[in-house]
């Protein structure tokens, strides 16, 4: 956030830019050195850096930082404990925090996992070896950077061989995260209570929640110190690295060293798991449905008094989003809050719960500041009504131009709905049944629509209010109609000859004859057919943009089936032989046919590791065929080299094939839909799961839709069309509850 009037413009050499955030006791700022070098500045506030107390503890934190420097912590830059307003400046780590990146994208798995286990096991030793114990390891002072983790935040920490400032009886942490010790005594925090923080640690990372998560911090310390931890669903290899460091007693857990050896072990590959449904307030924030309560909130706190705010704020980046500012400002907030509870007979000052810090019961839409989505957007659904008898099979969809989308409702007319929140502009009559549209211009949408003769029409509607602006008849087998860069192509009833229309105004920009025997796709505002010719070689035509003049373009010895452009090139499907006879089955996808656009070289590529496809309907996305089966099995074939890249088998945990997916290439992340519009995101070339959203059963008022359902992105908010509603989610909070709309 821009700083105010009230903040310095400068502490000793260093120009403020800009404020991350603010805590009970002191402000962190990102700051430019001299020499340019973006730091990380945490200043006290004036009234605390009286209280020769707070001055000494934060005299301690600058010298314990001081003294680790591995590559998996955040160096100390500089420092002045003895200034006005005490401050320390610190390198500044770009990337969220593990308690964000569980919160946002759910359990990590796989080489994520391993990658975190293993780099926080040398920053404690980095920490260890420098003579300290860092006393607050919890996923709020991890962050998780590219070059690996690293472990933030000495502030509670001390020399394993000095006694604490903290005064007696008491000491700070976080309940889900401190060992039994560390809860009982505060002098009695040794390194192997940064073993037992760690194996926490790494529960929350692979489940979502601690291994003593309860109901308030005053039961969660109950527990840690009594109970045995919760280790449900925490991968079988790790487990067995992490229990023996929960133990109870110090002497009986694992060093870092054997610890680390366990590490090293952990699969790199594996399956994203489901977060549970309740327990701790994170897993809520990330599972937590319409139909599932807000986490309950956090106790009220004591006066702050005696606790400095997390130092999360190196993770922000100067140009984080507002919304991302804000919950780092509530994280630093609730790092500052102290709980006084009686546990094992001495006064302890507790933080609250890790999971429930600036949350408030807000769940997971709370979390979605790293998406981009549309202004003023929220969760929504609009409910687009009760298909009539006789609908086409795939009469439905949208098309998007800036935050609006233009769909077709459950009664076959065209809707202007407004993407972020969910509002129906206008809404046509329906004198023709709409099918689908085929784009928008910044003039008009284009859809193809049937007359109530029987017959089919391509119609450019206005923007405005959706009244026919031009339309052109066409030949009754629709497959012939596409739209592309602002040119409309269509087959003419009367001489059976294709026209190019241009989509703002209908006007005709060329006509040509229709080859015999071929199948037309347009691709970048070019029209192309794919044409049998008996037993000789299948050709390959391009009209010319300007006047609709054909030429062979080129010419393979076998069928093939165009799915799109990558690249510049054509990508095809060629099919093998399905038995003796000769004959190819049309399903049965051997090979990538790529052709260049441009001089019509074309290159055969082998599909490898890829079985039987001809029940399979190929979608190609982001460079990447998708072969979607009607089991749920899902196989990714890279496009250029035709190897496999991964499969998922169908089931109750496959990604859905009701639609085609689509790819989201900033976030990295491609999104299947299940028949239950369960929406599931994944890496696109691992096949990893991000998130998993919840099964979304369709409203009442939906009625039972024939029409095929379709995913479309605005921004990174994603609108599923399925069973007779819009239904828009961010990636960030998939199982935030939506606000319902009705035409």
């Amino acid at each position: 956030m821009p700083l105010s009037r009230e903040d310095p413009q400068a502490i000793g050499d260093y120009t403020l830019v800009d404020r991350i955030g603010s805590g009970g006791m002191g402000v962190v700022y990102t700051a430019t050195s001299p020499t340019g070098r973006r730091v990380a500045l945490k200043v006290v506030h004036q009234q605390f850096a009286d209280d020769e107390e707070f001055r000494g503890r934060f005299r301690q934190e600058v010298a314990a930082a001081r003294r680790v420097s591995g590559a998996f912590t955040a160096a100390v830059v500089d420092a002045d404990p003895d200034a006005v307003r005490p401050w320390m400046a610190t390198a500044f780590i770009e990337g969220p925090t593990l308690a964000d990146r569980v919160r946002s994208q759910g359990a990590l798995y796989g080489r994520e996992l391993r990658d975190l286990a293993v780099g926080l096991v040398e920053a404690l030793r980095d920490i260890h070896r420098a003579g300290l114990v860092h006393r607050d390891l919890k996923p709020a002072n991890i962050v998780l950077s590219q070059d690996g983790p690293r472990v933030i935040d000495f502030g509670i920490s001390r020399a394993a061989d000095n006694q604490t400032l903290t005064m007696t009886g008491r000491v700070l942490g976080t309940p889900p995260f401190m060992s039994p010790e560390q809860v009982r005594s505060p002098r009695a925090a040794g390194p192997a209570s940064d073993v037992f923080s760690l194996a926490a640690v790494l529960v929350f990372a692979a489940t979502g929640r601690g291994p003593f998560d309860g109901d308030s911090p005053y039961l969660t310390a109950y527990q840690v110190v009594h109970e045995q931890p919760d280790l449900t669903g925490v991968p079988g290899a790790l487990r067995a690295a992490v229990e023996p460091c929960l133990a109870k007693e110090e002497t009986d857990r694992a060093s870092l060293d054997s610890l680390l050896t366990e590490l090293l072990r952990l699969p790199t590959t594996g399956s994203a798991p489901l977060l549970p449904a309740s327990g701790s307030a994170a897993a809520a924030d990330t599972t937590r449905t319409s139909d599932n309560p807000s986490p309950a909130p956090a106790p009220a706190p004591a006066p702050p008094t005696k606790a400095f705010p997390s130092a999360t704020s190196t993770t922000t980046s100067g140009t984080a989003s507002p919304a991302r500012r804000r919950r780092t400002l509530l994280g630093l907030v609730g790092g500052a809050l102290g709980l006084a509870v009686v546990v094992g007979g001495g006064a302890v000052l507790l933080h609250a719960p890790e999971a429930a810090s600036g949350s408030s019961g807000a769940g997971p839409s709370a979390s979605a500041s790293s998406a981009a989505l549309p202004a003023g957007w929220h969760a929504w659904q609009t409910v687009l009504g009760t298909t009539r008898g006789g609908a086409h099979a795939d009469a439905q969809g949208c098309a998007v131009h800036g935050q609006e989308l233009y769909c077709v409702d459950g009664k076959h007319a065209v809707a202007r709905v407004d993407a972020a929140d969910g509002s129906v502009a206008w809404r046509t009559g329906i004198p023709q049944d709409v099918i689908r549209p085929l784009g928008v211009t910044d003039r008009t949408v284009v859809t193809l629509e049937k007359t109530p003769a029987g017959g089919f029409v391509v119609v450019g509607r206005a923007l405005d209010d959706g009244g026919i602006v031009w339309q052109q008849g066409m030949a009754s087998d629709r497959r012939f109609a596409a739209m592309s860069d602002g040119t409309v192509f269509a087959v003419r009833p009367d001489d059976g000859r294709i026209v190019a229309l241009r989509a703002t105004d209908g006007q005709e920009m060329w006509r040509a004859d229709r080859p015999g025997g071929c199948d037309l796709d347009a691709y970048e505002g070019t029209l192309y057919g794919t044409c049998e010719t008996g037993d000789g070689p299948h050709k390959v035509l391009r009209f010319r943009p300007d006047d609709g003049a054909v030429r062979q373009l080129a010419s393979t010895p076998d069928r093939i089936r165009p799915i799109g452009v990558a690249d510049g090139d054509i990508v095809a499907l060629g099919t093998g032989e399905a038995d003796g006879s000769g004959r190819a089955d049309p399903g049965a996808y051997t090979r990538l046919v790529r052709i260049d656009t441009t001089t019509g070289s074309p290159t055969t590529t082998p599909i490898t590791g890829l079985g039987p496809s001809a029940d399979a309907t190929p979608h190609l996305v982001g460079g990447i065929v998708y072969f979607l089966r009607n089991t749920g099995k899902v196989d990714a074939v890279d496009a250029l080299t035709g190897r496999r890249l991964w499969s998922r088998t169908g089931g109750a945990e496959s990604l859905g094939v009701a639609a085609a997916p689509v790819l989201n290439a900033r976030r990295d992340e491609a999104y299947f839909l299940s028949a239950a519009d369960r929406l599931t995101a994944v890496e696109p070339r691992t096949g990893l799961v991000k998130w998993r959203g919840p099964d979304r059963p369709a409203p009442k008022a939906a009625g039972g839709m024939r029409s095929a359902p379709s995913l479309t992105l605005v921004d990174d908010a994603l609108i599923v069309a399925a069973h007779g509603r819009l239904l828009s989610v961010s990636p960030t909070a998939p199982s935030a509850k939506a606000h319902t709309n009705s035409l």
